[in-house]
């Protein structure tokens, strides 16, 4: 099953209080991680979920804080 078709919706309309806030940026970061594993770029990734790359980049920066690696590609295979 192809990257694009494991996503799950990044943003509903209306989501932009509380916990669907929350369940929504849950879920962009899960698809960001998934695209990472994969090998995507910042800039695929960033097109195929419709949102920045400056987003896709914050996303894995946050990641890699909280897995206390230096590159993305050691904690896209963190076991």
């Amino acid at each position: 099953m192809a990257f694009a078709d494991r996503l799950p919706v990044v943003s509903a309309p209306g989501e932009t209080h509380g916990r669907r806030a929350s369940r929504c940026a849950v879920r962009t970061r899960k698809a960001v991680l998934a695209g990472v594993v994969e090998g995507k770029s910042s800039w695929k990734i960033a097109v195929i979920l419709g949102i920045s790359r400056n987003t896709v980049d914050f996303h894995i920066k946050n990641a890699m804080q909280k897995l206390e690696v230096t590159t993305r590609n050691a904690g896209a295979y963190q076991p």
